[in-house]
Order: structure tokens, then sequence, then C-alpha cells
């Protein structure tokens, strides 16, 4: 009786909206099943080369346990150093898992890899290939720490971060002069 009374709650642009976004469903579909295809390919390449990943497998995210990467294992900020490391050496951008208020649990030391709708095959190739060279290799790993007036929280956007010193270097990283 109330619908009837009050209608759907929809003004009518609303109820337009809603029927285009409708007659897009098998293409969402389809989309997000990659997608999940797509999380599953990536995680099942990580897992089987023994980079730690959370599991289950994800629909929408791969989750890698930074505390169980050895090179991070004591750093003060290792998911700050692993994202840095992972950006600097393979151009990937992931970010500290939301682990909302809960702290000094197992889930506040994770590092989230968003995978987008829309990934072509040979994209998600090519993120595997990057991911398993970063862990064969395991080069270049910057250590950072948070600067004196800098909240000392990941997922802070307004954190500040200083290096303090490259782990395993592969050779010369930032030139010390500026003219080179």
């Amino acid at each position: 009786d109330r619908i009837r009374a009050q209608g759907c709650g929809l003004s009518g642009v609303e109820r337009k909206q809603l029927a285009l976004a409708l007659r897009k469903r098998e293409y969402i579909e389809r989309q997000t099943s990659r997608r999940k295809q797509s999380v599953r390919r990536i995680w099942d390449a990580l897992k089987e080369r023994g980079i730690p990943v959370v599991q289950p497998a994800g629909a929408h995210c791969i989750l890698i346990d930074v505390k169980q990467v050895p090179e991070f294992r004591d750093f003060k900020l290792p998911v700050a150093s692993f994202l840095a490391w992972l950006f600097l050496n393979t151009g990937i951008r992931g970010g500290a898992h939301n682990a909302g208020m809960q702290r000094n649990t197992a889930i506040n030391d994770l590092v989230r890899l968003a995978i987008p709708v829309g990934l072509s095959v040979e994209q998600v190739d090519s993120i595997i290939e990057r991911l398993v060279e970063l862990f064969a290799q395991r080069r270049n790993i910057p250590e950072l720490a948070p600067t004196q007036d800098s909240a000392e929280s990941v997922g802070d956007i307004h954190g500040r971060y200083e290096l303090i010193k490259y782990h395993n270097a592969s050779g010369p990283i930032v030139s010390s002069d500026p003219a080179e």
C-alpha cells in the first residue's frame, strides 16, 4: 500500500538511469567474471612461487602478507617499504589493506593489489611477469621510516616518509651528482 501511495522512492530520472544500467547487465557480468579470472590467475602464479598471498583468492584483489616476506620482516614500516619497492621496480601501485579501527592484528600488515575491471589477457600476463620477476630478484628494496612530523600510519593520506637505505641494491640507485 505504501509503495502505491508514495511511489517506489525513485524519481523518473533515477528510474531511467537504473533501467539503462540494467540493460548493460550482461556486459557488467562478463567484465566482473573476467576480473575474477584475472585475480585468480595472478593469485595462482604468486602462490605457486611461494609468495605469501592470503587465502582464499578474492574476487577483486590480491592480498600479500608483507610480514611473511623475509626482507621486510624487521623493518619499522614494512608495508610502506614494500609498496615503495613494488612501485619503483614494477610500476605497479598497491595500497595498505584497510584494516579499519583494528590494531595489531594479522590483517594490519597486508598489501592490497586491486585488479581493475577490463584488463586484457596480455595486461594480466604483464602483471604476473613483473610480480614474479620482482620476487625472484628481491633487489633495490627501500627501507622507509616516517619523517619526524608524520604520523606512523601507512594509510594516512598526509604520511611522509624518508629513505633509511636501500637493501640488496643492484647498483647506484640515485645519482649523487645532480648533473648526471
